[in-house]
């Protein structure tokens, strides 16, 4: 009996189950590879996608001159951020960690309301001021200034600053920056 002669409601039932087959092994090859990814961490493609995300608060520069009155070297450690995001942050739920060449410093920055963190406990800072830290949120484009005391930063450090929400528990921002 040849191929074209049979019943087609015959072949039906023969090849059902291959197709089956094939789509079980199919299902069960793209279910591996996923949890191989989740395993095993994301592909460094993802991991760049991913820190290119983190950067949205920039380090926009470090001072170290005394501005206000000898305008002398006293490496005032005064760090500009500059949000480059696209959507307005709540600046009660933000708190910063900031690292020294790679060591964390003794500064607890637990919000970014300047008006706020006057009234809090905080160390190793002086102040915290600018459009940014004025009310309750920081708008894409603002600036907000952390003033660490001075001494704290000097040329040739690497500085890095975490943003963290509070909220989620997570760093939201991080930016590294060669103090010049």
């Amino acid at each position: 009996m040849s191929v074209c002669s049979m019943d087609p409601r015959r072949l039906s039932p023969a090849i059902s189950p291959v197709i089956a087959t094939m789509l079980l092994v199919g299902l069960a090859v793209v279910l591996s590879a996923l949890v191989y990814l989740m395993v095993s961490g994301l592909p460094a493609s993802l991991q760049l996608d991913a820190l290119k995300d983190l950067q949205f608060i920039e380090i926009t520069a470090v001072y170290s001159v005394d501005d206000e009155y000898t305008h002398a070297m006293n490496y005032d450690s005064r760090v500009l951020l500059t949000h480059k995001g696209t959507r307005e942050l709540d600046n009660d739920d933000l708190r910063a960690l900031i690292f020294r060449n790679g060591v964390q410093l003794n500064c607890r920055i637990d919000t970014l309301n300047g008006v706020k963190i006057q009234s809090t406990s905080h160390t190793g800072l002086s102040r915290l001021y600018g459009p940014g830290s004025q009310g309750k949120t920081w708008a894409p484009g603002e600036t907000l200034t952390i003033d660490l005391n001075n001494g704290t930063l000097h040329p040739g450090d690497e500085l890095r600053i975490d943003i963290f929400s509070k909220s989620a528990g997570t760093v939201i921002s991080s930016d590294t920056y060669l103090v010049a």
